[in-house]
């Protein structure tokens, strides 16, 4: 039980040790299909990096990731950003492409 404890009470502190999100990032979305992409307009390649990982600190690694990411594309003007952002044991790594879908979507 004690274990239990420490564990829930480690996960919940880590929790908040994501990359925050800027809130002018929040409308910016990730996705991993090509065709929603397909008519927008190319902005510039994003990357995000974060050493979060372990089984216990994946979820902290994969949010880190789709916030550093939303967080460079809106940088440079994008809404959307294509990647496929790889998550494991020893942290977690994206390269993207920002895009403007604003007039697609």
């Amino acid at each position: 039980m004690k274990l239990f404890l420490i564990i829930t009470l480690a996960l919940t502190l880590l929790s908040g040790c994501a990359q925050p999100l800027n809130s002018n990032a929040t409308s910016v979305r990730v996705t991993n299909n090509p065709d929603v992409v397909k008519q927008c307009v190319f902005k510039g390649q994003v990357k995000a990096t974060s050493n979060w990982g372990g089984f216990a600190a994946q979820g902290v690694a994969q949010e880190s990731i789709y916030n550093s990411l939303r967080n460079e594309a809106v940088k440079i003007g994008g809404n959307t950003v294509f990647a496929n952002p790889q998550v494991g044991m020893g942290g977690a790594y994206a390269l993207g492409e920002a895009y403007d879908c604003k007039l697609v979507n």
